[in-house]
């Protein structure tokens, strides 16, 4: 007899057989095991009969089967590799309702199914857990782009923005510089001049800010990017038509207008990554290599630019204005990164206190305000390290270059190695006390220093203080909703420009009264570092501020009912963002 049809109704002929005559099942081959041909006939009519319906049923059952395993196995591969467990559980379900009870050749394509299933499963194992992160990989970036225009903007971008903060940073003594020949080698004068100008940059900038984001959202960020390098252009071109005193103050003005290109650097990083916030720190990284790239030209510049000044005052503006048109050349290669449907305006956004106003609703953004606006107002005063130094100490510009390189290089170390110093050996809370206290210290030193081995003395509780803006911006940014984060992170700069715009011209005046020879010569010499004094001055209020915040307004569990309202304000705003985007 030929081989039985593996399946439920082969399973019942052969066991209605065996219980019907108590012998192996008939074959063409073997003889009739009952001497009676009518019940031979009638036996062989039933199993013929019996074998049909059999078939029958046998078939229908294996096109259900094959139809539920078609759809479970569907499903099967959309899920992820790591549920393997459950995969191959399913796989055996699968074969179970499809094959019925299983009989011996039953068992056997069973087997060989299941060891299919193992083998296929094992080369996805090797290949399947990349396989979200290939298709990230593939649908990610504005979608009028392709993979290689992406790779090429990224790499333009990063370039854009180390030629344009070497172009900022190899001008730090120079204005210093064409104002003391302005104003005769008088560092009073000077000094409140130049307070004066970098307040009115940071005034505008605080004013435009929102308005030039709004328009990028409109006609996409690299027209606004293009038109802000031109601009920074003109005015440089200003200062070598005729370097003096008031040429300085139109580049600041203009400079104020067109302050707005990390702003445009930092939106594209956004709109290249788009669609990659699954992939593990993509957004971080591409953050992380813009901040490596300004960086480094933070620290190349202050070196750079003085040691050229020595042969003449205007050669760093040469090779600022030679850095920027570079960068206009780049920009205007790249591809706009906005794509055309996401591009929109809305009037209320342009409004410089909008975004303060929306960030307010939060409670830890509101409590900590005070206590990152003191800080940001005590760190205005740096734009005179260049001047002091000079004047009081007798440094050369190119010992302060060097000194504000280093400076910058010792932070960097730091920032770069906060993730093993928090939480391991500091708290958030700790960052944010030490790092005020400790910028206060260095504010007193420097304001104290009568000797250049002071100032090196000083750069250590200057590390320690750069621990205060990553703790306060923890706290600040604490139960805020993804969708309010950009609103949140352009307020913190709002308050951060805002801050420079009173501290600088504030710190000038002071500055400019105290620090002239006639009163120096009458008082002593500790008077010149009154400016640095009333800096610490504001640390000690930052930090008085922010241990009321701690321990009154926060006290004895005061903390988790904070969060908790924070978090149940996130959720109310998230239900008002559903709202408003139905609507």
């Amino acid at each position: 007899m030929n081989r039985p049809v593996c399946g439920l109704g082969a399973f019942r002929m052969d066991l209605d057989l065996a219980q019907t005559e108590d012998a192996h099942p008939l074959s063409p081959s073997s003889p009739a095991a009952g001497s009676d041909e009518t019940k031979e006939t009638s036996l062989g009519s039933q199993v013929s009969s019996t074998s049909l319906e059999d078939t029958e049923d046998v078939g229908n059952e294996k096109q259900e089967g094959e139809k539920e395993k078609d759809e479970e196995e569907e499903e099967v591969e959309e899920e992820d590799v790591e549920g393997g467990s459950n995969r191959e559980k399913r796989a055996e379900d699968i074969f179970a309702s499809s094959t019925g009870p299983a009989g011996p050749d039953t068992v056997e394509t069973c087997h060989a199914s299941k060891n299919t299933i193992q083998k296929q499963k094992k080369k996805k194992k090797k290949g399947g857990k990349s396989r979200k992160k290939r298709e990230a990989q593939r649908r990610y970036g504005p979608p009028h782009l392709d993979r290689e225009t992406i790779k090429r903007a990224k790499v333009s971008m990063r370039i854009i923005a180390f030629f344009y903060h070497l172009s900022l940073s190899v001008l730090v003594a120079t204005w210093t510089e064409l104002l003391l020949k302005g104003f005769d080698n008088n560092f009073s004068k000077a000094a409140a001049f130049l307070g004066t100008c970098q307040g009115v940059e940071r005034g505008i900038q605080f004013l435009t800010a929102a308005s030039l984001g709004n328009l990028s959202d409109c006609v996409g960020r690299r027209p606004v990017l293009f038109a802000s390098l031109v601009l920074n252009i003109i005015s440089t071109l200003c200062v070598i038509v005729k370097p003096g005193p008031m040429t300085v103050l139109a580049y600041f003005i203009i400079s104020g207008l067109s302050n707005c290109i990390l702003a445009m650097l930092n939106a594209i990083v956004g709109d290249l990554a788009a669609g990659r916030e699954e992939l593990e720190g993509g957004l971080t990284q591409q953050y992380g290599r813009l901040g490596m790239a300004i960086g480094l030209a933070m620290m190349v510049g202050p070196m750079l630019g003085p040691s050229i000044q020595q042969f003449n005052v205007v050669y760093p503006l040469y090779i600022s204005i030679t850095l920027v048109i570079i960068c206009v050349l780049i920009c205007l290669s790249m591809a706009e990164s906005l794509p055309p449907q996401n591009r929109h305006m809305k009037l209320e956004h342009s409004n410089p206190l909008w975004g303060l106003k929306k960030a307010m609703r939060y409670r830890p953004f509101l409590l900590f305000a005070l206590p990152f606006f003191l800080s940001q107002l005590s760190e205005s005063v740096y734009a005179f390290i260049v001047i002091y130094t000079k004047q009081r100490l007798g440094w050369s510009y190119v010992s302060v270059g060097l000194y504000i390189s280093l400076l910058a290089l010792t932070i960097a170390i730091l920032q770069g190695n906060l993730r093993h110093i928090v939480p391991r050996f500091v708290s958030d809370k700790g960052c944010v006390l030490i790092g005020l206290c400790m910028h206060g210290v260095s504010m007193a030193i420097i304001g104290s220093a009568f000797a250049s081995w002071m100032m090196f003395v000083m750069m250590l509780p200057r590390l320690l203080a750069g621990l205060k803006l990553p703790g306060i911006l923890a706290f600040m940014t604490q139960g805020v909703v993804h969708g309010d984060q950009g609103i949140v992170q352009g307020s913190i700069m709002s308050l951060r420009v805002l801050a420079r715009a009173i501290g600088t011209p504030l710190f000038g005046v002071v500055f400019g009264h105290f620090f002239d020879k006639h009163r120096i010569a009458r008082q002593g010499d500790w008077i010149s570092g009154i400016t640095f004094y009333l800096a610490g001055a504001f640390d000690v209020l930052s930090a008085a501020a922010a241990i009321w915040v701690f321990y009154v307004l926060l006290k004895d569990g005061k903390d988790e009912g904070t969060r908790a309202k924070s978090g149940q304000r996130s959720i109310e705003l998230m239900e008002e963002g559903r709202e408003e985007a139905t609507a």
